[in-house]
């Protein structure tokens, strides 16, 4: 599963760090089994993604919960969204 600091550059992020974001999953009876920030190259504007992104390993059977709190899937083996 992963979530994205903040959707765009120049606002404020919803995770300010890793960290941050477990803390969401675990606040909400999702155990995080191992975790990980990727930082990305982008553009340099506000329209541009902030490439940052925090990725956790999670029990399948708690990714539909994850997702409702706005994670999203990450192909098995890959870093990329699906």
């Amino acid at each position: 599963m992963f979530v994205a600091s903040a959707e765009q550059q120049c606002i404020t992020p919803e995770y300010s760090s890793l960290e941050v974001a477990l803390k969401q999953l675990t606040d909400n009876n999702i155990s995080v089994l191992n975790s990980r920030e990727l930082n990305y190259v982008v553009c340099e504007a506000c329209t541009c993604p902030t490439g940052i992104q925090y990725n956790a390993l999670i029990k399948a059977e708690d990714q539909q919960k994850a997702i409702e709190l706005g994670w999203q899937r990450v192909d098995e083996g890959d870093d990329t969204p699906e």
